[in-house]
């Protein structure tokens, strides 16, 4: 039985796991490290687990969030929602959801 205890350290920070495993992921943020790489696109990845949902993006089980203001798309709403930032220009952005393109139109307001 598991007592619960992170014996794993990260020499590099005061950082512990429980399970050797998760420390050598988390090493691959010190050396950049990603061994795991998408056999159709390249991008890379540091744990298996990123490729494969990354994968999904290749096989269309996952959504295309398009950004309306440029030619960038995420397989994430909240990744399209930070990046939508980048066109406001410090004004406060809303966002409206179409539903049916997958996609967030943006209105901006002036800053008050």
């Amino acid at each position: 039985m598991h007592s619960g205890e992170k014996h794993c350290t990260c020499q590099q920070y005061d950082k512990r796991f429980i399970q050797s495993g998760d420390l050598k992921v988390h090493m691959h943020t010190h050396s950049g490290e990603k061994p795991y790489s998408c056999q159709q696109c390249g991008k890379s990845f540091t744990e298996s687990l990123n490729l494969n949902r990354h994968m999904s993006v290749h096989n269309g089980e996952k959504p295309s969030y398009d950004c309306q203001e440029c030619d960038k798309s995420f397989t994430q709403n909240v990744n399209l929602k930070a990046h939508m930032h980048t066109h406001t220009m410090g004004r406060s952005p809303i966002f409206v959801r179409n539903v049916t393109r997958n996609s967030l139109n943006l209105i901006t307001l002036g800053n008050t």
